[in-house]
């Protein structure tokens, strides 16, 4: 998956998925945000198990793909970020984040194991 977009577009909708978490520990991909290209946008998903939720954020999909990542580190992540262009892209278990000068590396959980 590689994915552009904004940082404010992805804060807004990192941070309604998340507030949906839990601290789940005998589950913890319930922690994780999906993230995955679907017509064009990135959809980000989260669920407790009781309760769903998925944003849909506009950007330029370069390619397809999904992972699932850490919900809370990733938005504090993003938070932190200066208002520019944001990239994403998975390589292998690992979800690369570039934005300007920064660049980081979250490891992730296959996007298949998300209930």
């Amino acid at each position: 998956m590689r994915f552009v977009c904004l940082q404010e577009n992805l804060k807004k909708d990192l941070n309604i998925a998340q507030n949906i978490i839990g601290r789940n520990l005998t589950l913890p991909i319930l922690n994780n945000l999906l993230l995955q290209t679907e017509e064009g946008r990135l959809k980000i998903s989260a669920t407790n198990l009781e309760i769903g939720v998925s944003t849909w954020t506009s950007g330029k999909v370069e390619k397809d793909g999904a992972i699932t990542c850490p919900a809370r580190i990733l938005a504090s992540l993003v938070n932190n970020l200066p208002n520019k262009k944001v990239e994403l892209e998975v390589k292998g278990s690992n979800l690369l984040i570039k934005c300007e000068s920064f660049k980081t590396t979250i490891k992730g959980l296959p996007a298949d194991d998300f209930p």
